[in-house]
């Protein structure tokens, strides 16, 4: 199981992001939002390029936005390891595309989503989310609710060779109900309000660790 760690919740997103890439995290995520798919806007392309051009920790990109393709043009120069995108028009196509790029791409999974209108992706994608909070803003807590979406995609990866990653409300209680399920947990503000990010990531991981 590896981590990315989200900045979103912080109050200096560079001290942040510097503290993140000092850490034991496998990758920095950047949770960009448009203030369309979501009501948050959080993206100035000049600041965040500027944030994340020196950066040399792998970014696990989130992409809540209605119209990916124009996000992925202005970020794909960046040390990307992976692009996260929702169900949105021409949602094929985008995967395509971003995979063309040699980045990794996986779809997201909303709450309340069903589970079953996305088996159509799951032999596209490198991975799929369980967003276990409403897309769009930090320091939510962990719905339960999502567990059983976990199970079900834990049943089938094998099967489409997929990985699971889990975003929202990660704390070191949390974590104990999937930790078996997934490959890779997303956690924010459980990390980024204390000082030092190295301990909270091991209260999550202990030595379970792989």
């Amino acid at each position: 199981m590896k981590i990315a760690v989200s900045y979103l919740s912080s109050k200096d997103y560079k001290d942040s992001i510097k503290k993140i890439e000092n850490s034991k995290a496998d990758f920095v995520h950047c949770d960009i939002c448009d203030g369309l798919y979501v009501k948050t806007n959080n993206f100035n392309k000049e600041d965040f390029l500027n944030l994340f051009n020196r950066v040399n920790k792998k970014l696990n990109v989130h992409l809540m936005v209605e119209y990916p393709k124009r996000y992925v043009d202005m970020l794909k120069g960046l040390n990307i390891d992976e692009i996260i995108i929702h169900n949105v028009k021409d949602t094929k196509d985008i995967i395509e595309y971003i995979k063309s790029l040699n980045i990794k791409v996986g779809i997201a999974i909303n709450p309340d989503d069903n589970v079953m209108d996305y088996i159509k992706y799951f032999s596209l994608v490198d991975e799929v989310l369980v967003m276990s909070v409403n897309p769009g803003k930090g320091g939510q807590p962990f719905l339960r609710k999502v567990i059983p979406t976990i199970d079900y995609l834990y049943s089938v990866k094998d099967i489409y060779k997929f990985n699971i990653a889990i975003d929202g409300g990660i704390n070191d209680e949390t974590i104990k109900l999937v930790k078996d399920k997934i490959d890779l947990v997303i956690s924010g503000s459980f990390i980024t309000n204390s000082d030092n990010y190295n301990n909270q990531i091991d209260k999550l991981f202990g030595l379970s660790r792989n």
